[in-house]
């Protein structure tokens, strides 16, 4: 009797993979943004394309994924093709946007000119991390839907 509730908790718990990683790669994203608005907020990027680079990343994945949530909530069926497409683009987003932040963080580390507060740079080096983590969930939440979704 144990192995079968065993196997069901973990058949149940590989059921609930995608919409599971949806809810850490939605609470990546939030935390994503939260670290690089204050250095963003004070000037720290003075590249506008980096900056809307990576905002358009964060809050569009933020948005989408709150929606995705919202929808499997309501019990309302997303269509797979549509989960596998915004994964993909939000999984490359996540990859530049990380790669664009660590970029200027490496910039911003390595001035002679200009020397930012060091918990600016913790907290871009901190988001740019986060990112890249947050696309590999992407790629992983493709996978997880191709076979348990």
């Amino acid at each position: 009797m144990p192995d079968e509730e065993d196997k069901s908790l973990s058949e149940s718990l590989l059921r609930a993979s995608p919409f599971l990683i949806k809810v850490l790669e939605l609470i990546l994203a939030v935390l994503c943004f939260l670290l690089i608005y204050v250095p963003f907020d004070n000037r720290l990027q003075s590249n506008v394309h980096h900056a809307g680079m990576v905002y358009v990343a964060y809050c569009t994945t933020i948005l989408v994924n709150s929606v995705l949530i919202a929808s499997h909530l309501q019990h309302q069926r997303i269509p797979r093709r549509t989960l596998y497409i915004f994964s993909t683009i939000c999984g490359l987003l996540f990859l530049i946007a990380g790669c664009v932040v660590l970029n200027d963080w490496w910039t911003l580390m390595h001035s002679i000119y200009f020397h930012p507060p060091k918990l600016f740079l913790d907290m871009m080096i901190c988001s740019g991390f986060f990112a890249i983590l947050n696309s590999i969930a992407f790629f992983v939440d493709i996978w997880f839907t191709f076979r348990y979704g």
